[in-house]
């Protein structure tokens, strides 16, 4: 299986039971891996979230609706919230796109991105997808162009290639001076629902030998665009459907265990680009 991120998983699919309380709640499809490129060495698997007919929700037969929230700190816990008490806020949320024109995703309408509150040129609304699997939000090869020039364009230096490397592409010695980046997303009975980023949601910081760097956690993606879980970090994010068919993101601190030094965060930071342990897929 190939992820958005170009990340890759391969295995054997096999019917187990799951437990809790020690008593089984279910049996369930599970897929047991043994080829993963770009994922995290530590991580212990992926949980299906999605829409589809074999992932953890729907095997369960449980309401579809469920809420994450994701810190800062790689070695924090925090909760992921399955069934009906999930609540989507009434009044700050943003209507899902419909299962069959997202294939099988949960997508939602970018109308604008501001950094700065200065708008980047965009031609029309965007598809993006939610994707907490992915740490990089990825915009289309036709819309990175605009941000990329809006970034420089108020930090006053063009973006450089973090030692050469591929993973950070576009850093920046005053990176400080973009405080703030808003995704503004489709509306329902209100104009619109806003997610706005902080430095840590767009930027992680890289030293090199004497110099500090700001290097965007914002990538190029040939014809997709998706919200990485860097962008969703100290957000609580709430999904239901197919009755609600909504998404609320609330600004909220995830974990009691806050944050860890940026520098400290990057060193455990390798070069793989999956970090979460969510993905929503079949």
């Amino acid at each position: 299986m190939k992820y958005d991120d170009n990340s890759r998983t391969g295995g054997k699919l096999t019917k187990g039971e799951l437990w809790s309380n020690s008593k089984v709640i279910a049996p369930v499809w599970f897929g047991l891996s043994n080829i993963s490129e770009g994922r995290k060495k530590e991580s212990a698997g992926v949980v299906g979230l999605g829409r589809g007919e074999i992932s953890l929700i729907s095997q369960l037969g449980i309401p579809s609706k469920f809420s994450y929230c994701l810190s800062n700190s790689i070695s924090a816990t925090t909760k992921l919230l399955l069934g009906k008490d999930v609540k989507i806020d009434p009044t700050y949320y943003t209507p899902l796109v419909e299962e069959e024109d997202c294939y099988g995703r949960y997508c939602i309408h970018l109308e604008s991105i501001l950094l700065n509150n200065q708008r980047v040129k965009q031609d029309g609304i965007i598809l993006m997808r939610i994707d907490s699997g992915s740490t990089f939000t990825h915009l289309n090869k036709t819309f990175f162009p605009e941000f990329i020039e809006g970034v420089e364009k108020i930090t006053g230096e063009k973006g450089i290639p973090f030692k050469g490397g591929n993973k950070y592409k576009h850093c920046y010695e005053d990176g400080e001076r973009l405080r703030e980046v808003k995704f503004k997303f489709k509306g329902d009975h209100h104009d619109q629902c806003s997610l706005n980023l902080k430095r840590v949601n767009f930027f992680v910081k890289k030293k090199d030998n004497d110099k500090t760097y700001f290097c965007l956690t914002v990538k190029q993606h040939d014809t997709l665009n998706f919200l990485g879980n860097k962008a969703q970090i100290d957000f609580e994010v709430a999904i239901s459907e197919p009755s609600e068919a909504k998404v609320s993101f609330v600004e909220k601190t995830c974990s009691s265990e806050q944050n860890v030094n940026e520098e400290e965060e990057e060193e455990e930071e390798e070069e793989e680009e999956e970090e979460g342990s969510l993905s929503f897929q079949e």
